[in-house]
């Protein structure tokens, strides 16, 4: 929590100083990232500019990293499902913890369209399909606020500080029953990639497979998930996405997915599920 969570200053003062001494900080480099991270957040405030890295002890998050494709990543990443546009104050509070997590080299966030969308827009998504809406206009209306959010933050971030890493952000595509072409897959990752302020996604990821099938108590189903695929590979191949992943996916469909990529020369970079 920033310092601004605290109503009395002596209260600040004193919790600092339990978090910012010697045996804290030894604690940090023992337990790992998540204790760095509580560290870390007394020093950042809700301005935009994060705590400078040469001023604290070196943090698991910037030696513990992974590869995801083309990306260099901390091997723990941040999840923001729960963040939304709220009043000033909750938008001040998701920042610090940008900031804070950005000083503790937590710098990979997970977001998708649908995190911080209201169920009403899923209704309206729907409508304007049916009604021949286009698939540019489904992808604007389907998006939530989480990806303007982080956006936003990512923006306001300095990373002149040494060490300070630019954040990587991966989004996810949202399997419904009007999407039924792969441009439905090119015009949500453009979305995305508006709402967040980008030219390029650095990781574009099918959210789940195609289980949405409300006909399938009668006998009617249609998977798409291979329709997806040739969707990723054209966000890949048109420079939307610098990699493309599936997510919640099983061996066997993640063996057809890879192979399905590998054939139009793209690499599946990512299977993201439940750890």
């Amino acid at each position: 929590l920033p310092p601004s969570f605290f109503p009395a200053s002596r209260a600040r003062r004193n919790i600092t100083t339990r978090l910012t001494s010697r045996a804290m900080r030894r604690l940090c480099l023992r337990a790992g990232v998540l204790v760095a991270l509580l560290c870390a957040c007394p020093a950042v405030s809700t301005a935009v500019r994060p705590a400078a890295t040469s001023r604290g002890p070196a943090l698991p998050a910037r030696s513990d990293r992974a590869r995801v494709g083309t990306l260099d990543v901390p091997s723990l990443g941040l999840g923001t499902i729960k963040w939304s546009l709220g009043d000033e104050a909750d938008t001040a509070r998701l920042q610090a913890t940008f900031g804070a997590a950005l000083s503790a080299g937590i710098d990979f966030f997970d977001t998708a369209e649908r995190y911080g969308a209201p169920t009403a827009d899923l209704l309206r998504g729907a409508f304007r399909a049916v009604a021949g809406g286009g698939e540019r206009k489904d992808a604007a209306a389907f998006g939530g606020s989480g990806e303007a959010l982080l956006g936003r933050f990512a923006r306001a971030a300095a990373y002149d500080d040494e060490g300070l890493r630019a954040p990587v952000i991966a989004s996810k595509f949202t399997p419904v029953p009007w999407r039924t072409s792969p441009e439905s897959v090119v015009a949500a990752c453009s979305a995305s990639a508006d709402r967040l302020g980008v030219q390029s996604l650095d990781l574009f990821q099918v959210h789940m497979p195609d289980v949405i099938q409300p006909f399938k108590a009668l006998g009617v189903s249609q998977a798409k998930d291979a329709v997806y695929w040739e969707g990723l590979a054209r966000c890949y191949e048109r420079g939307l996405a610098k990699n493309v992943g599936v997510s919640n996916y099983g061996p066997t469909l993640l063996e057809r997915a890879h192979s399905a990529l590998g054939e139009r020369g793209v690499p599946l970079a990512s299977n993201q599920i439940n750890f």
